[in-house]
């Protein structure tokens, strides 16, 4: 009897430690769609230093909040991410400024694919 205790118990904490990770991603990533509506906001009002800033208080951002995702997202697409993500600051500082709106939309459907990458549906599972 002991040993199913036990094993329920384990069941329970992994069970919680899936749900809390889970809602501690969605969080994040919510937060970062904000983020990202705030600075495509900014640069459509022709404010390209506050983009530029927010761009680069996203980066910093993105690289803190998201270092413990790798343990339980696909790394490929946290890559992807992170490579949009970086490239924004420089967009604005050196390239095309209508390349940013693009890469910062691409932006945008990554983290939403990311957030939506990990619901427990049956799409995700099979």
């Amino acid at each position: 009897m002991k040993r199913v205790i036990v094993a329920v118990l384990l069941l329970l904490i992994i069970i919680g430690g899936c749900v809390l990770s889970i809602h501690a991603q969605h969080a994040v990533i919510e937060e970062f769609l904000r983020k990202t509506a705030v600075m495509e906001s900014r640069f459509i009002a022709d404010d390209i230093n506050g983009a530029l800033t927010a761009a680069e208080e996203f980066v910093t951002e993105y690289t803190h909040k998201t270092r413990y995702f790798s343990l339980f997202l696909p790394h490929v697409m946290l890559t992807e991410v992170e490579r949009s993500v970086v490239s924004l600051p420089a967009i604005l500082s050196h390239g095309e400024h209508k390349d940013f709106v693009a890469e910062l939309r691409r932006c945008r459907l990554l983290l939403q694919k990311l957030h939506d990458l990990e619901i427990p549906t049956l799409q995700n599972i099979f």
